[in-house]
């Protein structure tokens, strides 16, 4: 999974580079078949990505909703800053 990539561009094709932060795991994903669970992980998900902390969603909307859960076994991340001149 890649976040935050911006490109930046310099003077010269060679001074161009890429800022990002990345993530890649192995794992077992697992299909979440019980109503409970998908309401609990999606309105924790509401509240910490989408600032909507008080969001309450029905049983019934969840069969429309597809949850996957992945059990890590590793990972590695990176990261890349922007160079120096565009950081803020």
């Amino acid at each position: 999974m890649d976040c935050d990539a911006r490109i930046y561009t310099g003077r010269t094709p060679c001074a161009t580079t890429t800022a990002f932060r990345s993530i890649i795991g192995t794992g077992t994903a697992s299909l979440v078949e019980e109503t409970r669970e998908k309401i609990d992980v999606l309105e924790l998900l509401l509240a910490q990505c989408a600032a909507m902390p008080d969001a309450r969603l029905l049983p019934r909307q969840m069969d429309k909703v597809a949850v996957w859960r992945i059990d890590s076994t590793d990972f590695t991340a990176k990261h890349h800053p922007a160079p120096a001149m565009h950081r803020e």
